[in-house]
């Protein structure tokens, strides 16, 4: 998150530097808030404050309010000391992590990076830059839904609030309209179409708490990208019967 966070027009990181929630939640406005720690050791009024003003839209300075605007990025493992069981009911965009399952791996690289530090190259810099350029490019494309990838958003929300009500809060269907949205402006779009639900559908699933309502299979994200395709294939078929729904 730290590091996609410098993708941002700004960030700032609540930590020792910056441990007023109302502080950071105003010095990252038009970037993002990152919470690199696990939510539960943070102490409960800066959650608490981090909560307050996502789920009402304003900061409280201690003088007064001010709008927030800037997104809040946040991660955790350990839901049974948090104060928050219901992450989906705030945070309207969950995604999972490798849950611990690269532990010793990335354990391993940080050491190896501590013995023998490898420089980032000139290639890598320029392609973060390019990424970050192309990002401010596209941010200002506005994006209009059409009927049908309205109707399949739709359609499955309150298929999987029939579901499971915890898994889908009333503010996952914001959530997967940006995404969607979101989804279209990086290509360039105007319209969203039915792809841009599938994805942002297949990504709300994909961070939903076990079990989850479509098979592991179709959750895979394997590097390469044709095998990403056949799965998003067999998802769609899936989202199909789950919504009761025929889109092509």
């Amino acid at each position: 998150m730290t590091e996609a966070a410098k993708l941002a027009d700004r960030s700032v990181i609540l930590g020792a530097s910056n441990s007023v929630a109302s502080t950071a939640l105003i010095g990252s406005s038009g970037g993002a808030c990152v919470l690199p720690l696990p939510l539960h050791i943070y102490h409960h009024k800066q959650v608490a404050s981090i909560l307050t003003a996502i789920e009402t839209g304003d900061i409280n300075t201690g003088t007064g309010l001010t709008k927030l605007k800037s997104a809040v990025w946040a991660q955790g493992m350990d839901f049974k000391k948090m104060i928050l069981f219901n992450v989906a009911s705030v945070f309207g965009n969950v995604c999972r992590g490798d849950c611990g399952e690269y532990y010793d791996e990335i354990l391993d690289f940080v050491l190896q990076q501590a013995v023998d530090p490898v420089g980032i190259s000139k290639e890598e810099i320029q392609a973060l830059k390019d990424v970050a350029n192309y990002i401010d490019l596209v941010a200002g494309i506005e994006v209009d839904l059409d009927d049908a990838t309205e109707n399949l958003l739709r359609s499955y929300f309150l298929a999987a609030r029939k579901e499971n009500t915890k898994c889908v809060s009333v503010g996952s269907m914001s959530a997967l309209v940006a995404i969607c949205l979101t989804s279209a402006r990086l290509c360039r779009r105007n319209v969203a179409n039915v792809d841009d639900a599938v994805f942002a559908i297949w990504l709300h699933v994909s961070g939903s708490p076990e079990p989850r309502f479509a098979p592991e299979e179709y959750l895979q994200t394997p590097a390469d990208v044709r095998k990403l395709q056949k799965i998003i294939y067999s998802f769609k078929d899936w989202l199909e019967q789950f919504t009761g729904s025929c889109f092509v």
